[in-house]
């Protein structure tokens, strides 16, 4: 895996080619011991129920919060299990990720 900078250039996202790498901004995040990092495609927020409602980042934020597990695939299950709760279908029509990240 290529790092997101190299000598100062933008390495493209993973399947990203093509696009071009006008507008990718990079960002560092500092982690402790014990800290989870989530990170979500806008299709994991824009997913709506029958009624229309949309679930939003408090549903995203609240899921992840109520999650009672220290791991991160656990906590991937989670997010999807109220996801398919909230939107009353078996499975998701929309291809989501979710990446969840913890630090030991």
């Amino acid at each position: 895996m290529l790092p997101p900078v190299r000598n100062g250039e933008i390495n493209p996202p993973i399947g990203s080619e093509g696009f071009g790498t006008s507008g990718l901004k990079t960002m560092s995040v500092s982690m402790n011991t014990g800290d989870t990092l989530l990170v979500y495609t806008p299709s994991v927020t824009s997913m709506s129920s029958d009624s229309g409602k949309i679930w939003g980042l408090k549903g995203l934020v609240s899921s992840f919060r109520n999650s009672n597990s220290q791991k991160p695939e656990v906590i991937v299950a989670d997010i999807i299990g109220d996801l398919k709760d909230f939107s009353g279908k078996d499975e998701l029509e929309n291809p989501l990720q979710l990446l969840v990240i913890r630090k030991r």
